[in-house]
């Protein structure tokens, strides 16, 4: 059977009417399916947690994408703030916070607050007793093989003796001079040191690189109109230091 949908469209220029009449023919299926409203509820699962190598993950997974959705989370019934240690975060699957660094503060009682214009949906999870313990568990079980599998990749990375290449774009007409300095030293270009000169870009790359190679180097550019310098520290660490908290590591 087929259901008949009349439009009428309408459109005026220079005062001039024009009129259509469009008929468009449905099956009953598809007008009730385009007739639908989206759900008047939200659809969403009880608040669950996972483990990471960082430290805990609570999630609620959502069966329908609300793009207006606002959540909140709240610990012990106070909203937490933004701080270096929970991260909230969403996706059109799941609304969630991550939890760094877990300790024995982080028992209690957790709230997710999910409002999607009509109304407030709360989910709530108990994270005390076992269920923090075996939680805390895993999560350090998943560091620990972090650890060792990192530290497998930097001994990989000694024995097949890691380079490392830093790259500047330059721009500036006529294409400026370059010389690139380690410890305000020009480097030569040898063996351990490749340097390549484009009219845009030029690198150095360190080969084998080592504990000696910490410095700092800079790369000098300049043209008729004047210079410029621009300064990187390098800093390299035996297997089983630790860096200062303000370094950026680099992964291999």
């Amino acid at each position: 059977m087929l259901s008949v949908l009349s439009c009428v469209c309408a459109s005026f220029l220079n005062t001039n009417a024009l009129k259509c009449m469009q008929t468009v023919a449905f099956n009953n299926r598809e007008l009730r399916r385009l007739s639908a409203k989206p759900p008047a509820a939200l659809s969403a699962s009880p608040l669950q947690i996972q483990s990471t190598a960082e430290g805990f993950r609570l999630f609620c997974s959502l069966k329908y994408y609300i793009s207006h959705l606002k959540a909140s989370w709240l610990f012990k019934e106070k909203k937490i703030g933004p701080e270096a240690r929970t991260k909230p975060g969403s996706s059109m699957e799941k609304v969630w916070i991550d939890i760094c660094n877990p300790t024995e503060k982080d028992k209690g009682k957790y709230t997710l607050e999910m409002f999607d214009g009509q109304e407030t949906h709360k989910r709530h999870l108990d994270l005390s007793g076992q269920a923090f313990a075996d939680a805390l568990l895993e999560h350090q079980r998943l560091k620990q093989a972090a650890i060792a599998e990192k530290s497998e990749s930097q001994a990989t990375c000694e024995s097949r003796r890691c380079s490392l290449c830093l790259t500047c774009f330059i721009d500036g007409e006529p294409a400026p001079e370059i010389t690139w300095l380690r410890n305000d030293k020009e480097v030569a270009n040898q063996n351990q040191f490749v340097i390549t000169k484009e009219p845009t870009v030029s690198t150095i790359t360190i080969n084998n690189v080592n504990v000696a190679n910490s410095g700092k180097y800079s790369i000098f550019v300049r043209n008729k109109y004047g210079s410029e310098t621009v300064d990187v520290t390098v800093s390299v660490y035996k297997h089983g230091q630790k860096p200062p908290s303000h370094a950026v590591e680099m992964g291999f």
